[in-house]
C-alpha cells in the first residue's frame, strides 16, 4: 500500500472545493484545521 500527502494552505472559503477535488482524484480521507497560526522572522 502507497500513502501520499499532501499539505495546502488555502482559503476558509475554498475548502470545500479542494477536499472535493481531493476525493474526485481518489483521496480516501483529510484533515482539516480551521485555526492555524504560524510565525516568521
Amino acid at each position: 500500500m502507497r500513502f501520499k500527502l499532501i499539505i495546502a494552505f488555502i482559503e476558509d472559503s475554498k475548502t470545500d472545493d479542494v477536499l472535493e477535488a481531493a476525493r474526485e482524484a481518489g483521496a480516501t480521507g483529510a484533515t482539516v484545521i480551521n485555526n492555524a497560526r504560524g510565525e516568521g522572522l
